[in-house]
């Protein structure tokens, strides 16, 4: 779970819902905009990954912070906010500096259209 605060105000928390990992791939992930909180990503990742990089419609490149291997998960956790009046466009995995995945596919519209 996914806890932002800003001063004493909370946005509700987020997550991945626990369940096991979707058939063999490397990344899962989701963004969100919440009570005028800023952009924010997290991601559900193969334990091979050791870094997750979000690119924002802006050209900013924001590394997610990486949890430890969860092994009642199968997966590592990655999670960030994004720059004040900045949006996620897209995400990578990385192993060691070289490129696992890019997602999602199709990349996330940006400026999102409603329900993006």
């Amino acid at each position: 779970m996914l806890d932002m605060l800003r001063g004493d105000h909370r946005a509700p928390a987020i997550g991945f819902d626990g369940s096991g990992f979707l058939g063999g791939t490397v990344l899962e992930s989701s963004r969100g905009h919440v009570d005028g909180f800023p952009w924010h990503v997290m991601a559900r990742t193969d334990a091979s990954v050791t870094r997750v990089v979000a690119t924002t419609d802006r050209g900013t490149e924001v590394e997610l912070a990486l949890s430890a291997f969860m092994p009642e998960y199968g997966s590592t956790f990655a999670a960030a906010v994004m720059p004040d009046g900045e949006c996620p466009c897209a995400l990578r995995v990385e192993r060691d500096g070289a490129i696992l995945d890019v997602g999602p596919q199709p990349s996330w519209p940006c400026p999102p259209v409603v329900g993006g």
